[in-house]
This record gives structure tokens, C-alpha cells and sequence, in this order.
């Protein structure tokens, strides 16, 4: 399974909204929202799953925008 479906289905999982999207340099980027713990959850379970796939991890916290009413696939 890609990256970008794990994603998905974890996010689902932990019902989390945002979007997940290949990046032109061949990097991923994704962005969620959703309790802390829900997050936490979501980036762990990622780590766990995807372990071969990610070769580097930057997560950034802020606030909230509220603009996600769930979480997809972005193809551009």
C-alpha cells in the first residue's frame, strides 16, 4: 500500500480531516486536523506502517483553520 492510501485509511481511522499530496521534488506533504491525540496517533501509526517509505519527518503544529471537512487525496 502507497503512502498516500495509508494515509487515508489512518486518518479515517482516527477521524482526522485534511488532505495528503505528492510533492514535484518526490516528497510528501500532508496536512491534518483533529484533537491532539488523534494526530499523534495518525503521524505514530504512519511511522509504523510506512516505516521504509519515510526517510525524513518534519512535523509542524498550529492552530486549526477549520477549513477540512474531511480528508483526501490531493492530485495537484
Amino acid at each position: 500500500m502507497g503512502f498516500r492510501f495509508a494515509a487515508v485509511r489512518l486518518a479515517s481511522k482516527f477521524d482526522v480531516n485534511g488532505f495528503v499530496k505528492n510533492l514535484s521534488d518526490g516528497s510528501v506533504e500532508l496536512v491534518a486536523e483533529g484533537d491532539k491525540w488523534r494526530l499523534e496517533a495518525l503521524v505514530e501509526g504512519l511511522r509504523e506502517e510506512m516505516c521504509a517509505c519515510i526517510h525524513d519527518l518534519e512535523v509542524k503544529w498550529q492552530e486549526a483553520t477549520g477549513e477540512f471537512s474531511q480528508f483526501q487525496i490531493r492530485f495537484h
